[in-house]
């Protein structure tokens, strides 16, 4: 009976084991990403000033420089 158990246990734990690891990850990543602020706009994205193929570059830096292209 003890040896059907521990095949039991450790089935369990190798079907278990990555979405627990997937779980934590998720729970990780919010905690350390959590930001407050009093400015309600700073994480909303760039509005967009020029047209065509300067808008194309334009919204590639905005995504990597972020709220430093929006418009006050």
């Amino acid at each position: 009976m003890g040896g059907l158990i521990s095949i039991i246990v450790t089935t369990a734990t190798f079907l278990l084991q990555p979405i627990a690891y997937h779980s934590f990850v998720l729970k990780a990543a919010q905690k350390l990403y959590t930001a407050r602020t009093k400015d309600g706009s700073l994480f909303e994205p760039p509005k967009t000033i020029l047209k065509g193929e300067d808008l194309d570059k334009q919204m590639q830096i905005s995504c990597l420089l972020g709220h430093y292209f929006r418009k006050n």
